[in-house]
């Protein structure tokens, strides 16, 4: 038996099963894939399912607060089921300045596997930088946020599935208020650095595909956003609903 982050059981075998029998679009991201902070059925993924043709299928597998290496851990339990589509719908929690001590972990354990005893050096010549209540470090450091969006792609090639990456969603200036300015500039700075990572990514692979939604939505004002300044109202879930489908209708004729 298998639970995902936010304790959900996941049942594989019958996830198996189930994926195989129509063509599957497999969803992981973070809460605003999960569509938090709106009614049950608002988030984009549901959305998106609703309006699937005959066939299809949409599994959602989004726990707010993931990182992408809490997707690539539930991918590695999901390996052995056969998406058409794989879709990942991180940024806003790698890049996040709230650096815990779980994810400091996890940020070792993926430079020991990369670099060997040479990840030591690194940590001692990079101190972290601390102030109150906020570890000033994104949670997921972006040299291996860009490993694992590499090993996503092989992962989805070797199944022959199609793999979708969406760009982190915009947030408000003043998100946190209670933050100094240059601190909330430094945060906005950074995750535009993990969109443009993402761009960057599918941009090299032509295998690799991109919903760029923090351009489109930043388009449309502050109107997308709740009132938190991080997570969408269901204007902003729809219109990423809207980009996904008007992607999948020009992709897959059947």
């Amino acid at each position: 038996m298998y639970k995902d982050f936010a304790g959900k059981v996941l049942n594989i075998e019958a996830m198996r099963k189930y994926m195989t029998e129509k063509k599957t679009i497999l969803v992981l991201g973070d809460s605003i894939a999960a569509g938090f902070g709106l009614p049950a059925g608002s988030g984009w993924p549901t959305l998106v399912n609703g309006a699937l043709p005959h066939g299809w299928q949409l599994l959602n597998h989004s726990t707010p607060g993931e990182t992408l290496w809490g997707g690539w851990q539930k991918w590695k339990r999901m390996r052995n089921c056969q998406p058409r589509i794989v879709c990942l719908a991180y940024g806003l929690n790698d890049g996040y300045f709230h650096r815990s001590a779980a994810d400091d972990w996890t940020a070792i354990l993926l430079d020991l596997r990369r670099f060997g005893p040479l990840a030591w050096a690194w940590y001692h010549l990079h101190p972290r930088r601390v102030i109150p209540d906020v570890v000033i470090e994104p949670r997921l450091p972006l040299r291996h946020f860009r490993y694992l969006l590499g090993r996503f792609r092989r992962a989805a090639r070797r199944m022959n599935a199609r793999l979708l990456l969406l760009t982190p969603t915009p947030i408000d200036d003043n998100f946190h208020p209670e933050w100094p300015v240059e601190l909330r500039r430094r945060q906005l700075q950074t995750h535009e650095r993990y969109a443009e990572a993402i761009r960057r990514f599918a941009a090299a692979k032509p295998d690799v595909h991109l919903l760029d939604v923090r351009s489109i939505l930043a388009a449309q004002g502050p109107s997308i956003l709740a009132g938190d300044g991080i997570h969408l109202t269901l204007d902003g879930e729809k219109a990423i609903a809207a980009k996904v489908l008007a992607w999948l209708s020009t992709r897959e004729s059947s």
